[in-house]
């Protein structure tokens, strides 16, 4: 026997799988199963002879070119600043508090007065004159001669509204009864304001607080006449009055159209009527009508 048969044998022997070779016209024995049978059999360690399936390394791309400027060198970065952990000795610099300034002492002199108002003036006062004052005493005169609703105004206006001279003139209804209320005597008896006015009832019947206007201004140029007070316009009508005892002359031109219209050349009046004038005459000098006016009219 060859070395190799001897092995195999021997192998065979270990694993119980030693048989006799058949004979020749026997039926075939089934082989009885050794002890050595039931065990498993050990897997062998071997690594099989065949080569591992290989996978095909992927062919790694070529590395990017390096650029060909030099890179920038790197600053060095600077060493960590240290704080000292020690508090200093010396003490914090206080700035001193500026004191506030001392209040300012009152003046001693007395504040000077507050001025009172000054009334109104009239056009016609002199502006060198100081101030006027109200007068209760002339507004409790002139209620006492019979300007009784003048204190019921309250200054609406509606007089001046409805002026018909003040439309044209400077002449204003309201101021004048106001100055009477105040009693401003020296603004109202020198003023022409008071010689304006025509008397036409207007103020009267549209005043909603029933003042007697027009008769309060009659009784406002009464006093001022008194005074010495008197518009020239008016000077001379009282002159033709006093003269003819008509305030509207009857020339030759008038005479001529009344005889015209079939009328006497003058009517039956004074001017026709002589003891008619003589008792007008009288009552011009009880009156003192003629000296009040002067020489008015010539």
């Amino acid at each position: 026997m060859t070395d190799e048969s001897e092995e195999q044998q021997e192998s065979d022997e270990k694993k119980g799988l030693s048989q006799a070779p058949p004979v020749l016209g026997q039926p075939e024995l089934e082989p009885t199963i050794t002890e050595a049978q039931t065990t498993q059999p050990e897997t062998p360690t071997t690594v099989p002879t065949t080569a591992p399936t290989t996978v095909p390394e992927t062919t790694a791309p070529a590395p990017a070119l390096a650029p060909t400027t030099a890179p920038a060198p790197e600053t060095p970065a600077p060493p960590p600043t240290t704080v000292p952990t020690t508090v200093p000795t010396t003490a914090p610099t206080t700035v001193p508090e500026t004191p506030a300034p001392a209040p300012a002492p009152a003046p001693t002199t007395a504040p000077a007065p507050i001025p009172a108002p000054v009334p109104e003036t009239s056009t016609t006062t002199d502006p060198n004159k100081p101030p006027l004052t109200p007068d209760p005493e002339f507004s409790a005169l002139l209620v006492e001669k019979g300007a009784h609703t003048l204190n019921l105004c309250f200054q609406c206006g509606t007089c001046t509204g409805s002026c018909a001279s003040g439309r044209f003139t400077a002449f204003r209804t309201r101021k004048v009864i106001r100055r009477a209320q105040l009693g401003l005597k020296d603004q109202i008896l020198p003023s022409d304001d008071l010689w304006m006015c025509t008397t036409c009832y207007t103020c009267y019947e549209r005043c909603p607080r029933g003042v007697e206007i027009p008769d309060i201004i009659f009784l406002l140029r009464n006093l001022a006449v008194q005074a010495g007070y008197m518009a020239e316009p008016h000077k001379k009508v009282a002159g033709l009055l006093v003269k003819t005892g008509h305030m509207v002359p009857l020339s030759d031109e008038y005479q001529a159209v009344r005889e015209k219209m079939g009328l006497k050349s003058k009517p039956d009046t004074i001017l026709t009527n002589e003891k008619a004038k003589g008792d007008f005459n009288k009552l011009i000098q009880l009156c003192k009508f003629d000296k009040l006016i002067g020489l008015g009219g010539e």
